[in-house]
């Protein structure tokens, strides 16, 4: 009889609003992976907050369509909604602006959010969601409990640091990176650009490392296999939470054990489909998407 139970994954992080010059979208890379992750057939959570005000209102209403357990999101008095100034380039490349303060920075865990991430099949934060001390000791909690620990990095503005990085990584399987993080990481850790990727895997014995490259593809790698796609020709419109949705398609994929090269082409497809859409979470089918760029696994 198939197995018809549904991949778990949680999300930990930032909740926010990205605020465009013309328009405001919900966003945050953790919610965006757990709703891309939802639309592909995965069983998701999200914990987070958000402030006990207007933005955070609307974000109430819109999560509510998107198929994530919200049941651990905290609502917040003192901490507004966090929100994000959006800025696309001549390429639909966003740069950003993250405000302070904001209720993603004072997120506390509950035992029933501890217990929903200890049965996920992959527990996903980014360095983001450790810049606040609250939010940071929760995360560090909840990183013990699961087996599978996939740190997506977004390195944002100042938000980060070496040791930071150091301590996410000593506790997690798998990383998730874009092609400017890997320039970054080779600086902060005096590797070549080339040499870094195998040199975090040996180091913090990873199981795998994803590097996206906008238009250029993607890559994985392993201790012991390396497989990497081409960019897909796109108009893009809004590059906003493509890279979240590539890392859900190919999660999903990976938890169904789908060879790796097959997990990148979900995840290229996806994220390529997103690009030419206004906002990072829009809804689709992500079979006819597969079927439109002609990946049948």
């Amino acid at each position: 009889m198939k197995n018809t139970k549904l991949n778990h994954i949680v999300c930990f992080g930032e909740i926010l609003m990205d605020i465009y010059p013309d328009r405001k979208k919900i966003g945050g890379a953790p919610l965006n992976v757990a709703a891309h992750a939802s639309q592909v057939g995965c069983k998701t959570s999200i914990i987070s907050a958000i402030g006990n005000d207007f933005n955070g209102k609307l974000i109430e209403a819109k999560i509510k369509g998107l198929g994530v357990n919200t049941s651990f999101v905290n609502k917040l008095d003192d901490f507004p909604t966090g929100t994000v100034d959006v800025v696309l380039d001549s390429k639909s490349f966003p740069s950003y602006s993250i405000n302070k303060p904001a209720a993603w920075d004072n997120i506390v865990v509950s035992e029933e959010a501890k217990a929903d991430v200890a049965a996920a099949d992959v527990f996903l934060f980014g360095t983001l969601a450790a810049r606040g001390d609250v939010s940071r000791e929760s995360l560090l909690s909840l990183m013990k409990l699961c087996k599978c620990n996939l740190l997506d990095l977004n390195l944002r503005q100042d938000f980060y640091s070496l040791e930071l990085i150091d301590l996410l990584l000593k506790e997690s399987q798998m990383l998730k990176i874009n092609a400017n993080e890997r320039h970054v990481l080779a600086e902060l850790y005096n590797v070549s650009t080339n040499d870094i990727c195998r040199h975090l895997i040996r180091k913090y014995d990873l199981q795998l490392i994803i590097t996206t490259k906008g238009a250029d593809g993607a890559e994985v790698m392993t201790d012991g296999e390396f497989h990497e796609i081409d960019g897909i020709e796109i108009t893009a419109i809004d590059s906003v939470g493509s890279g979240d949705a590539f890392l859900a398609a190919f999660i999903s994929a990976y938890l169904d054990k789908k060879p790796l090269v097959e997990c990148l082409e979900n995840g290229g497809v996806l994220g390529a489909y997103v690009a030419t859409q206004n906002g990072a979470i829009p809804f689709y089918d992500f079979k006819s998407i597969k079927k439109k760029y002609n990946v049948l696994s």
